[in-house]
């Protein structure tokens, strides 16, 4: 079941981000034709500007490939009891701000739901946008890293997309064991 809705979520990603990565495997094939027909060099791309400011990859083209380096992670973990939503730098690893279903008021089975994972990362962007901007949220692009195959998981990644965060990569970080622990012994009946 799980290997399943690994597949699910996976092609559903997949299908999302295939006209990005089809646009930009033809923009680098015609370059890489028009260097060997004319033998001329790919074009350099330009010295790199911090991204806060007005003359930025992220104010020109949003689709370059230096509006597409994330500032931001943000961890989804989703447990069959909690999802747990935490926003940190990318740079050094520092916590942002964290969006449990607790905080949002909901107690024990409830917590287990995939509405819970939903109002987990909707906490998480009205606390992110309390500390950060509006503006910040919206400009910067986010890396974002899956764990465990709870019941919010999906509702969590529908959520950063409703909410209108920009999602740059997707990487799936479920822990999974290679042969594991020893089993306990057989029993003697």
């Amino acid at each position: 079941m799980r290997f399943a809705l690994l597949q699910n979520s996976l092609s559903l990603l997949q299908n999302r981000l295939a006209p990005q990565i089809r646009e930009s495997a033809s923009r680098w094939a015609s370059y890489s034709t028009a260097a060997s027909e004319q033998s001329i060099r790919r074009p350099e791309s330009p010295a790199p500007t911090i991204p806060d400011t007005p003359g930025s990859a992220l104010a020109q083209d949003p689709t370059s490939a230096d509006a597409w380096n994330s500032r931001y992670v943000v961890h989804i973990l989703a447990n069959r009891n909690n999802t747990i939503a935490t926003l940190a730098k990318r740079d050094d690893g520092k916590v942002i701000c964290i969006g449990t279903a607790g905080l949002c008021g909901l107690r024990k089975a409830a917590r287990g739901t995939s509405d819970a994972g939903y109002l987990a990362v909707l906490k998480m962007t009205e606390l992110a946008a309390k500390k950060l901007g509006e503006d910040e949220l919206k400009r910067a692009s986010y890396h974002l890293k899956l764990k465990m195959f709870g019941p919010g998981r999906e509702q969590a990644f529908r959520a950063l997309q409703s909410v209108g965060w920009r999602i740059s990569q997707i990487t799936d970080v479920t822990p999974v064991r290679h042969g594991g622990s020893r089993p306990p012994k057989k029993r003697n009946l």
